[in-house]
This record gives structure tokens, C-alpha cells and sequence, in this order.
């Protein structure tokens, strides 16, 4: 898996956090996605420039959890929106 901090969100994408939770446009196709809380802390987290390991150790201090199963979701989460083409 490449680094996450060489990766950029799609150009063509317009969010907005609104309640702990973004929504995200993709402009070119007219999409629309909705990340719960700590999907939106995942992605504010990457577009910070924080490596993969970062965002793990902090929502796993965050909500007191295991760094392990946290890092398993994220490299799913990761792994959806690149696939949803979001994120590269």
C-alpha cells in the first residue's frame, strides 16, 4: 500500500463538515458520500497531511481503543475511498 501522505483528494471534490460529519460532492459526477464521525476524523486527518499511523494513534487515544482494530478500518476506509475514486 502507498503512503498516504504522497495522495490527494480528488480536484473535482467540494465537502462540508457540518454535526461531525462530512458530505462530499464529486463535481464531475454529481456523487454524493457521507462520512459518519470518525470517517470525517480519518479524512480531515489525510487532507492534514497525517500518515496512516497518525490517524490511527489518534482516534485510537481518542476513543480509548484498540490501535490494531482501528487500524484495520482505516486501511479499509482508506482503501473505499480510493476505490469511490475520492482520494489518490
Amino acid at each position: 500500500m502507498k503512503g498516504v501522505e504522497n495522495e490527494r483528494a480528488n480536484p473535482n471534490l467540494v465537502w462540508n463538515t457540518f454535526d461531525e460529519e462530512a458530505t462530499i460532492l464529486d463535481v464531475s459526477t454529481g456523487n454524493y458520500f457521507s462520512l459518519n464521525p470518525v470517517a470525517t476524523e480519518v479524512w480531515n486527518g489525510l487532507h492534514q497531511g497525517r500518515s496512516q499511523d497518525e490517524i490511527v494513534e489518534i482516534i485510537a487515544q481518542k476513543y480509548e481503543t484498540d490501535p490494531e482494530m482501528v487500524k484495520a478500518d482505516v486501511i479499509e476506509l482508506i482503501a473505499e475511498l480510493r476505490e469511490s475514486k475520492l482520494w489518490s
